[in-house]
């Protein structure tokens, strides 16, 4: 498996709980978590102020999974490696030729 090793600028974590809402009559509703992975990580990051060969990288990395290969990348604050997919990055241009890319990785639970 291949390791995404590039250090975001930024990194803001979003979860959003799988879960099934079966409501009732009087407001009363049942919830339960759907599935075996209820709780899927999704990280926004930023690479800012990146030169031209260092947005290659994080871009050509990118392009090389196409959304579909999953990697191993270890998330700010945490002690090992989760399997994430990223199928939604772009690279701004800024002064003085530096780079900023953002992208969004998924948590991956597949094989």
């Amino acid at each position: 498996m291949t390791i995404f090793t590039f250090p975001p600028s930024s990194a803001s974590l979003t979860e959003k709980p799988k879960v099934v809402v079966a409501k009732f009559g009087d407001g009363y509703e049942q919830r339960t978590a759907f599935g075996l992975h209820t709780n899927p990580q999704s990280w926004a990051l930023t690479f800012a102020n990146k030169r031209a060969v260092e947005r290659d990288a994080i871009i050509g990395f990118l392009r090389a999974a196409g959304g579909v290969a999953a990697f191993d990348w270890q998330p700010p604050g945490e002690s090992a490696s989760t399997r994430f997919k990223c199928a939604d990055y772009a690279a701004q241009i800024n002064t003085d030729k530096l780079w900023t890319i953002t992208a969004t990785f998924e948590q991956d639970f597949g094989n």
